[in-house]
This record gives C-alpha cells, structure tokens and sequence, in this order.
C-alpha cells in the first residue's frame, strides 16, 4: 500500500472520476504536473497566455481538459495536447476501490509529453 497523498504546493494535480473506456469500470485518477520544472507545460501555458494577450483568447480560465472516460491520459487545449504523468488510479473492483496504478516517482521526476490527441 502506497503512503497517503500529500501534494506540496508547487504540484498542481488533477483529479479525475470516471469510467475506464474499456472495461466501464468506474475510477479515480489523479494525475500531476510539476509546474516549475515542467518545460512542456510551461511551453503550451507560456502560448496560450500570449494568444490572451494579443486577444486571440478571450477567456480568463487556461484549462486543459482531461480525458473523460478514455484510457489514456491526454489533456487537450486549444494551444496543444499534452500527455500527463499518472500518480494514482483505483478502481472499484467487486464493490470497493482498488488501487491500480501508483507511480510515486513522477512526484519528483515527472513530466507532461507533447501528443497529437
């Protein structure tokens, strides 16, 4: 069993509930970026900041959307698709969540990867 959670402040995570795509088995994923270090992250954040500034953006909210009910962990936005690094899934299995996937290490390595969608 994997420690308890904690995030510190410079991650920001998403958390996701959801189905799997394939297995319609419901779940939870959390997935994290490392805001200071992430290059690819900052490359897509840097860009869509100055489309807002040129006016090409009128929205306030940078978001990427996550993936909904799909096995894979792509987020989209209008500025380009990034692949994020999966912390934690569980899955209710037999009526209770289970853990699936937990991948310690990305809390201090990980890193967003550039995807076509």
């Amino acid at each position: 069993m994997p420690p308890p959670i904690c995030v510190p402040s410079h991650l920001s995570s998403q958390m996701n509930l959801q189905i799997t795509e394939t297995t319609k088995q419901k779940r939870c994923r959390i997935w994290v970026v490392r805001t200071p270090y992430d290059t690819e992250f900052r490359r897509i954040a840097r860009d869509w900041y100055e489309r807002r500034k040129k006016g090409i953006i009128k929205s306030d909210n940078f978001q990427l959307h996550p993936p909904r009910n799909l096995d894979h962990n792509v987020f989209t936005n209008n500025c380009g698709n990034l692949e994020y690094p999966l912390l934690f899934e569980a899955r209710i299995i037999v009526d209770k969540y289970e853990l699936t996937v937990f991948n310690g290490d990305i809390l201090n390595r990980g890193s967003c990867k550039v995807s076509d969608g």
